[in-house]
């Protein structure tokens, strides 16, 4: 396969505008493909071959290693006069031995995957996945479609982006299939549909449902202590046990919980739960609107979620979820209330400081004090806490809890080491706190 029949599979866009070289050599057979963000992706193995074969040179002579570094400092000049963002083509060696955990992906909800690795980003020191490879891991491990895996890879922001001085990884496109990317990856099972399925199904105001998904939606991308686990890959959607009009929203990791009550426009018997898959969610965001009305239902293993008129469709899966009753704890003698405006001056006063570090909670009488990393904000807070009593937790958690509770935030806790619960405007959350330091 060519270098020009390898770049034509590649789904971010138009590749006649990724930059390539064609002088003095046009590296024919050595390109892997594009990266998710845009760069030709060049193997440097294969350059070094080639250039042997154009030169007419033993690859087994001193010649040829004189040739090496005179290749290395061809393309290390060559790149020298592009900018980064001018998407500067990559040229990645595969003998590389040890794997350093802290350049893999750190912003996939799913693995870091080490094992999908071609090889180190000769000259920035990144390292260079594979797209094949990391889709064929997630259709296993998973069971997701191959075209929503591509699409998700494709939507991870870090590919390629340089962050604290340093270039972040590389996803190369080396799936050589016509896959769309395009909206109509959720329109291709309307053929399964049939009235039959719409009889029993969940109805819900498009408002209170587009609240909802939301913000589970940033649970599920990793805001509350992802494990990795199949489940939260997922919104959870289901009846009241106790109410046949009350629909409830769950996320869980087994550890980590959110979950959410709504009232339905209709009543229904649906016995099983239904579960959305974070990439469907994704798409659903940008289709409703707050006056729509959505109905879910399940037929054909397929998942239809109508909004009005319109229907959309993904493949369908059920979960085995875990049982929210073992993880929901039961007595939280101390509570403490803070406003919701306090949290979010706190978090906007944080700008760029490391989150991984933790944001400590000091209660006193009559007061907490919000500290990290050399910060400290001290706010008006009623609890019933033992003086000092601290506990940790992570920013991307109080940035969740100050976005879906509007005024205030009780939270129910028992001891700095133990589940802490938020239960209030029919919102349901319970998180561990993070390790003291």
């Amino acid at each position: 396969m060519t270098n020009e029949e390898k770049m034509a599979f590649w789904k971010g866009g138009d590749p006649s505008k990724v930059l390539r070289f064609t002088s003095p050599y046009d590296y024919e057979d050595c390109i892997v493909g594009v990266s998710t963000d845009g760069r030709a992706v060049y193997d440097l193995v294969k350059v070094y071959d080639y250039v042997c074969k154009e030169e007419n040179i033993d690859g087994n002579t001193e010649e040829a290693e004189n040739l090496v570094r005179s290749i290395y400092e061809m393309i290390s000049r060559d790149l020298s006069f592009y900018k980064p963002e001018d998407k500067t083509p990559v040229f990645y060696r595969s003998d590389f031995v040890d794997i350093d955990d802290e350049k893999c992906i750190s912003d996939s909800i799913y693995d870091d995957f080490c094992d999908c690795i071609l090889g180190v980003d000769f000259r920035d020191d990144r390292y260079v996945f594979s797209l094949s490879k990391m889709v064929s891991k997630l259709k296993d491990a998973y069971g997701i479609e191959k075209e929503e895996a591509v699409k998700y890879f494709y939507s991870l922001k870090k590919a390629g982006t340089v962050e604290n001085f340093f270039y972040n990884y590389i996803i190369v496109d080396d799936l050589y299939e016509n896959i769309s990317l395009q909206d109509d990856s959720f329109h291709k099972n309307n053929g399964s549909y049939s009235e039959d399925f719409e009889k029993d199904c969940i109805e819900l105001n498009g408002k209170d449902f587009l609240f909802v998904i939301e913000n589970q939606n940033k649970i599920i991308k990793g805001f509350l202590y992802p494990n990795k686990r199949d489940v939260l890959t997922h919104i959870q959607v289901k009846k009241a046990e106790d109410d046949d009009s009350k629909i409830i929203l769950n996320v869980t990791d087994g550890k980590t919980i959110s979950s959410v009550t709504l009232t339905a426009l209709n009543k229904t018997s649906l016995a099983k739960p239904l579960y959305l898959h974070f990439s469907f969610v994704d798409f659903l965001i940008s289709k409703i609107s707050e006056n729509d009305t959505v109905k879910l239902f399940e037929g054909n293993n397929v998942l239809f979620v109508k909004i009005n008129d319109a229907l959309y469709t993904s493949t369908y899966k059920e979960l085995k979820y875990p049982s929210f009753e073992r993880v929901i704890p039961a007595d939280q003698p101390y509570n403490a209330e803070i406003s919701t405006k306090d949290l979010k001056d706190f978090l906007d006063s944080i700008d760029d400081r490391d989150s991984v570090a933790g944001v400590y909670l000091s209660f006193s009488a009559g007061k907490l004090e919000f500290k990290i990393d050399g910060l400290e904000k001290s706010i008006s807070c009623n609890n019933n806490c033992p003086e000092g009593f601290v506990s940790r937790f992570s920013r991307d958690c109080l940035e969740f809890l100050s976005g879906i509770y509007k005024e205030k935030i009780i939270f129910e806790i028992k001891e700095p080491q133990t589940p802490v619960k938020v239960n209030q405007d029919n919102i349901l959350t319970v998180f561990m706190p993070m390790k003291m330091e």
